[in-house]
């Protein structure tokens, strides 16, 4: 019976390599100070919660955290493993960030600790967010490999799995009639408290790491293969793909900062990009990662793009790049999108796995004019005029669309008409809606602020003062009325 107990335990250590990365920065020695610091914090915490999973370093120039799953020992943990950040800190100094991990079979046997020496907290709660799920963090400039003697519980000594709300918005997955993601269920159960997992809708927002849940409207997966499609004659240029990637992750923060709008424009260093969102297209930061992925990983060619093209603009989606420049293909494509129209000047293409969500039609998003496409695509009304375009985006595209006149001119893309060419192309126009105010205005545009809105308008016959909005003036929101 002795004989067996100890086979048993046996079998709960092994030998596992461990990896420990760094990204590269000034080395001081207060930050390796610090570092110390935050690494006995973590000892200590370790040996004194032995159930605990995720543990939250913020002190001085610090930021860093510690996930330690359901099956891993925490005193083994503290004594035995954080030793690699330790030796390491001791003997080279602390650059910009450095961490070790452990990814398992799950996030049960999975562990890694993190330190930032910018108190960057978003970067060290993504590390221990992926770990939460068994997912490698995948961050470094270099990296070493260590092996190490790792102890693991046995089942009948595991952790009970615990949600740390510290590890900020957690990531979240769609629910599609399905909970099998690779993700421990009772890790599942634990990060999404507030549900009742047996009784999800779809669409439903589901945290797959730990973390707090947001608080989402019902959303439809759209899980369907994409391409990524491109047109390329020139030679791929570091520097090219440097002012991509910069391009691409301005996109992201353009999403994240702006909710009710469709469509996005990019023109800095040579770069002319455009970005399509319909009214009813939400998430779709899966697909912006993996444009990401391919320009970091293969380059960026002449043009390229990522396109969702249903019958309907306000279900379409696109991201476009040009890196020569070249603003009227850009803009041509944007409009093509809100047409519902797909664009195929290409030299090849390659299929990823990418997903986003559409969100029921009474949630949709609020629809907002775009004069830097240019001028829109036009064509002449009539009773029997056959338009492309669903009479919900032609209302967006034209003011007062259901009084218009026989034989009048209409856009049926965004962009503005002939005769509306913002004066001097110095002004951008923004169509003021029933309960605007400045700051609800401000508010829907990066970096606009009240007081810019009542610089920029101080010619505009139109305008009156913020307090004196009218449905249907016409506002600047970019460079002051000429």
């Amino acid at each position: 019976m002795i004989l067996l107990s100890l086979i048993f335990l046996a079998t709960l250590v092994s030998s596992q390599n461990i990896m420990f990365g760094y990204t590269g920065g000034d080395k001081i020695d207060i930050h390796k100070k610090q570092a110390l610091a935050s690494i006995s914090e973590f000892k200590s915490l370790l040996n004194n919660f032995d159930q605990r999973q995720s543990f939250k370093y913020q002190k001085d120039d610090i930021a860093a955290f510690v996930w330690s799953g359901s099956m891993v020992d925490n005193k083994d943990f503290s004594s035995n493993l954080i030793s690699v950040l330790t030796d390491e800190v001791n003997e080279y100094g602390i650059p910009d960030e450095v961490y070790m991990e452990y990814v398992g079979d799950d996030s049960r046997f999975s562990f890694g600790a993190i330190i930032n020496t910018k108190n960057n907290l978003d970067r060290v709660q993504t590390a221990v967010k992926k770990w939460s799920m068994g997912v490698s963090y995948n961050s470094y400039d270099g990296k070493k490999t260590y092996s190490k003697d790792v102890t693991f519980l046995s089942k009948n000594k595991k952790k009970k799995e615990q949600n740390d709300k510290e590890a900020g918005e957690c990531f979240y997955f769609r629910y599609d009639n399905s909970l099998d993601i690779g993700i421990d269920k009772a890790y599942i159960k634990v990060f999404n408290s507030d549900l009742d997992i047996n009784k999800l809708e779809v669409g439903e927002a589901v945290c797959k790491s730990e973390g707090t849940r947001p608080k989402l409207k019902l959303c439809k997966p759209i899980n369907k293969e994409l391409y990524f499609k491109y047109f390329n004659k020139s030679p791929k240029l570091d520097s090219n793909k440097n002012k991509a990637l910069k391009a691409l992750k301005s996109f992201k923060g353009m999403i994240n900062n702006t909710v009710d709008r469709q469509s996005f424009e990019y023109n800095v260093d040579n770069i002319a990009g455009y970005m399509w969102i319909g009214q009813l297209v939400n998430d779709t930061h899966n697909t912006l990662n993996a444009y990401i992925s391919e320009v970091t990983n293969n380059g960026a060619p002449d043009h390229s793009f990522y396109e969702y093209i249903t019958k309907d603009p306000m279900t379409s989606f696109g991201i476009f790049l040009n890196v020569h420049n070249n603003v009227s293909m850009s803009q041509e494509v944007v409009k093509r999108w809100s047409m519902a129209n797909s664009y195929n000047n290409i030299t090849g293409k390659k299929n990823i796995d990418s997903g986003f969500c559409l969100l029921n039609y009474k949630d949709r998003k609020s629809f907002l004019e775009d004069n830097d496409a240019g001028q829109c695509f036009t064509f002449k009304f009539t009773s029997f005029s056959k338009v492309p375009v669903n009479n919900n985006s032609l209302n967006n595209y034209n003011d007062d669309f259901y009084d218009v006149d026989s034989g009048q001119t209409l856009c049926k893309s965004i962009g503005y008409l002939p005769g509306n060419m913002p004066i001097s192309k110095y002004c951008k126009f923004y169509t003021v809606k029933d309960g605007d105010t400045c700051k609800s205005v401000a508010a829907k545009f990066p970096h606009l602020t009240e007081k810019e809105i009542i610089s920029y308008n101080s010619k505009n016959g139109d305008f009156y003062g913020c307090d004196m909005l009218w449905e249907g003036d016409k506002i600047c929101i970019s460079k002051p009325y000429m």
